[in-house]
This record gives C-alpha cells, sequence and structure tokens, in this order.
C-alpha cells in the first residue's frame, strides 16, 4: 500500500463519522465589505454532531475565501483537531491525469462507444484502441465516476473530537477576495447657487463567488493596509475588524473602528454573487454651498520671461461638513457628481471630481471644471539680476468677466527659497512658499493684481 493511502485510511479510521454542512444550515450572517478588494464573512451554522470524532465538512464558501483567514469557534464540547481547505479542482487536464494507464470510454459520432486505454493527458490525449495508438480522438471521452477527493466547490473541513451529542453551533469567519464597495454622491446645485441637495449612495460588489439572503451589511471605510503576496491566490491577511451583529436602527448607523468607520445598514437585505447593489448611505437637503473661482500663477522668479500666458480659471465648489449643515458624519471617499438645477426645473450636468475620505467639521474644496467667462491673462513685466544672489521680478494678471453677475477670484502665487514680496496688496499666508491673493471682479469689468518677487538665488 502506498503511503498516501494509507494516511487517508488511517485518517478515515479515526474519524470514520461525517457530517455535511450546507448553506441551507447558515442561521445568520453578516458580511462586512471594504474599498480593496476584501471582504469578512461571518456565519453561525448548526451542525448535528455525535460524541467521539467527526469530520465536518463545510460546503457553500466564498470561491476567493483566502483560507490563512478562516477561524471557527464553538461550545466548549467541540476541540477542533484539524482544518482543510479543498479548493474546486475539477479541470479536464487534471480529471484525465487521474486515468492515465486505465480504461476509459469514447464515445463516437455515430453513438457508439468503444473501450480505450488512456496513455498520456498532454496535449492532445493520446489513446490504445485495440492495438492502435490514437493521437485525439473525433469522440467523446467517458470517464466512470469522479475520481475521490476531486470537488466541484471549495468546502473547508473540520476534524473535530465532541463530547456531548446534540446540534451545536459553529461560528465561522474568513476572509474573501471579489467585495469591494465605492461611495458615488450627487449634488444637486440649487437655482440661487447658495444651497444645495445631497445624497450619497454606496456601491456594492460581490464577484466572491457565494450569495447571501437576508444577512447584515457592514461598510468599512478607510485604508486597511494588507500584505500583497503573489505567489498564491489564496494569500491574504487577517483584519482586526470583526463583523458583529449589528443594532436594529433604521438609519444607517456608524462607529469608529480605530482609525476607520464602519457603515452598518439597518435591515438584513439579499447579495447576490456577480450582483452589484446600491445602498443609501446619506442625504441632505438645503446644504450651504459657495462656488468661487481660483487661479494659479506661474513661476518665473529666476529668469527672465516676455511670454503672455492665458491661465485657466477653475470652477472652486465649497461646503463644510458641520453637524448644523445636517452632515453628521464624516463621508467616505468616492466621486462626487454635480448637476445644476434651472429655473425650468431640468438638472444639468456640471462636473465631477474625487471626494477624499472627509472627517466632521471639514471644509471640502473641489474643482468643478474650467470658467467660460471668466478669463486670465499673466506676464512678467519686469526682471533684474540686482547681485550675484538676489534678482528681482514684477508681474501683472489681468482679470476679465464676462458673466452677469460679479465674481471671487483667489490667485494662488507659489514661491521658492528665501523670498519677499513687494509693491502688492494684501494677501493671505498659506504656507512657507504659497500666498493667496482675492480679487472681486464685478460684470463686463477688468482689473489687474500686480506685485513683485524679490528672491534669493542660489
Amino acid at each position: 500500500m502506498k503511503p498516501y493511502i494509507f494516511i487517508y485510511a488511517m485518517t478515515a479510521f479515526l474519524y470514520g463519522a461525517e457530517t455535511i454542512s450546507t448553506v441551507e444550515d447558515r442561521q445568520c450572517s453578516h458580511v462586512a465589505i471594504y474599498n480593496s478588494d476584501r471582504g469578512m464573512i461571518y456565519e453561525r451554522r448548526h451542525v448535528q454532531l455525535s460524541p467521539g470524532n467527526t469530520r465536518i465538512r463545510y460546503e457553500d464558501v466564498a470561491t476567493q475565501i483566502i483560507p490563512q483567514t478562516v477561524s471557527v469557534h464553538s461550545d466548549p464540547v467541540i476541540t477542533v483537531r484539524e482544518q482543510n481547505y479543498d479548493v474546486a479542482n475539477i479541470r479536464r487536464q487534471r480529471l484525465l491525469s487521474h486515468y492515465v494507464g486505465k480504461d476509459v470510454s469514447l464515445r463516437l459520432e455515430d453513438g457508439t462507444e468503444k473501450t480505450a486505454t488512456l496513455l498520456s493527458a498532454d496535449g492532445d490525449p493520446i489513446f490504445k484502441i485495440d492495438e492502435e495508438v490514437h493521437i485525439g480522438h473525433p469522440g467523446t471521452v467517458l470517464l466512470p465516476q469522479l475520481p475521490p477527493h476531486f470537488s466541484a466547490v471549495p468546502k473547508l473541513t473540520w476534524d473535530v473530537e465532541t463530547r456531548q451529542e446534540g446540534q451545536h453551533a459553529l461560528d465561522v469567519r474568513y476572509l474573501t477576495r471579489g467585495m469591494s464597495w465605492t461611495a458615488d454622491y450627487v449634488l444637486t446645485i440649487a437655482p440661487d447657487e447658495t444651497t444645495a441637495h445631497l445624497t450619497g449612495w454606496a456601491t456594492v460588489q460581490n464577484n466572491s463567488g457565494i450569495s447571501f439572503d437576508t444577512t447584515k451589511i457592514s461598510l468599512i471605510a478607510g485604508d486597511v493596509h494588507t500584505v500583497q503576496d503573489h505567489s498564491s491566490r489564496h494569500r491574504g491577511a487577517p483584519m482586526g475588524a470583526q463583523a458583529s451583529p449589528p443594532s436594529g436602527d433604521r438609519e444607517m448607523s456608524r462607529e469608529s473602528l480605530g482609525d476607520m468607520h464602519r457603515y452598518t445598514l439597518p435591515f438584513p437585505t439579499t447579495l447576490r454573487n456577480d450582483q452589484q447593489k446600491q445602498l443609501r448611505l446619506i442625504h441632505v437637503d438645503s446644504l450651504p454651498v459657495t462656488q468661487s473661482y481660483q487661479i494659479t500663477a506661474p513661476q518665473f522668479y529666476t529668469a527672465r520671461n516676455t511670454h503672455i500666458n492665458d491661465l485657466p480659471v477653475k470652477n472652486i465648489l465649497r461646503f463644510t461638513t458641520k453637524e448644523e449643515h445636517r452632515i453628521k458624519e464624516p463621508l467616505p471617499g468616492g466621486t462626487l457628481r454635480i448637476y445644476k438645477e434651472m429655473e425650468s426645473g431640468l438638472s444639468i450636468f456640471s462636473g465631477e471630481n474625487r471626494l477624499p475620505h472627509t472627517p466632521k467639521n471639514h471644509e471640502v474644496s473641489l474643482r468643478t471644471g474650467t470658467a467660460f467667462d471668466v478669463t486670465a491673462q499673466f506676464r512678467q513685466t519686469e526682471y533684474e539680476r540686482v547681485s550675484n544672489r538676489r534678482a528681482e521680478s514684477t508681474y501683472e494678471l489681468l482679470l476679465r468677466n464676462e458673466k452677469d453677475s460679479p465674481v471671487s477670484v483667489d490667485i494662488i502665487v507659489p514661491l521658492s527659497g528665501e523670498w519677499t514680496l513687494f509693491d502688492a496688496p494684501d494677501y493671505t499666508r498659506l504656507s512657507a512658499h504659497r500666498v493667496k491673493f482675492t480679487l472681486s471682479v464685478q460684470p463686463s469689468e477688468e482689473k489687474t493684481l500686480t506685485y513683485g518677487v524679490r528672491e534669493r538665488v542660489r
């Protein structure tokens, strides 16, 4: 007897009884879904066990399971001795390889069958029929049975010792790939352009290979570090947050998990495999918003430049995540799409941008496009090298407003090294190397900003 057959025989002797658990035994489940192709599955199943040694065959798990993350908890009267994971391993060549040197049947095109010996399963199978050797064959290969240990679906097995007969609860938790979610926001600006309606949706994608009926769903917002190991498609790293049953509130609840946030759907729902589902995260009416314009000036501080530069005037949308503005929770990062509501009631798409993970009491500032009726031209008017170590230059920025309403424009000026501004209007220092000028321009008006920069030259 070969060694592996002996080992299997001994295992069958020690664990003669086998219990099969399927999705029909599931009592409850909770799915925690992360932004980064990760889902954590928690489920409880009831299994009937007799005293002694039993092998539990746990079927209906995610096909993209990360087996190193599996954990099982049960009654104190059960001791888990061994845990295994069997992948779905039915493949054409694997099946044929199992029958190399054995007889198989070949069904011909006319429906008749012939017995053949399979000599090789590499590439085109090679058969011996009577005294002839055939490379490939026009018929269909019929195998007598599915070989032992071949499985059409992945499954977990536990070898356990039970000290009390009865029905026992198994709490199983594991990570799987193939699950993710993104946040998508729609912000509709009212005709007066001072308020907006904000709606946020979580778009959940399940490609894990398993469906969940009437399950609790949590969405984990935040960046989770995972170990990237490309040596196996089943490798991964456990995550610290455990999926526990959520509260029974009817609104989407949130709780902090260290530097992450968990948003829990208050009612069970069905999540099918290969399904995309949208769940509402937030809805806010009459959110105060402001719209302004922004220009970033180029840098010509250490050289002469005589070109006139047409600068893009960026549309900037701002709002604040304050409770008095009816935003009571942090906003998970996602795509924010902006619509402008016309007086006629029609809403026009006017831009989109990426909203980062945003905490409470934080100002959101997003570029939504480029102005059409507000233009800017920038030029260097003077340049002088006053010494080997110092240069002075002056600049002019011309703003034109062809809109029917006044506009406010922020001009961001980047600086470098040791610098001093001269002959400049009031400005706001944003950082060690950035300042901001603000100009208000009336309809059909031109306004000019001038300033000088004195900079140390290396």
